[in-house]
């Protein structure tokens, strides 16, 4: 089941579609929401035969995920950086 108001794209999984519909669609997306199947979309993929396959937008969880680790990794390189750097300077004292 697809829904969206005001959609200009006729969207069907077995269809194929041009580079320039493909990059059409993708820049309406940007602005609009996309449901297929109770799933926004966040973006489409072109495959290597013209088909789109629809990509879902991530949930906030994955994002979250993601900047836990980011800190973590950065809160473990800065001590590190502080020994690396005392360790230069008294050494060319």
């Amino acid at each position: 089941m697809l829904s969206s108001e005001n959609c200009p794209f006729d969207y069907k999984p077995d269809r194929f579609y041009t580079l320039e519909a493909f990059e059409a669609f993708n820049d309406w997306l940007k602005t609009n929401d996309f449901v297929i199947n109770d799933t926004p979309v966040s973006h489409f993929e072109r495959n290597s035969d013209g088909r789109l396959v629809p990509i879902p937008q991530r949930p906030i969880e994955k994002e979250v995920i993601v900047g836990e680790i980011f800190g973590q990794l950065r809160d473990w390189k800065q001590p590190h950086r502080a020994e690396w750097s005392s360790y230069h300077i008294a050494r060319r004292i």
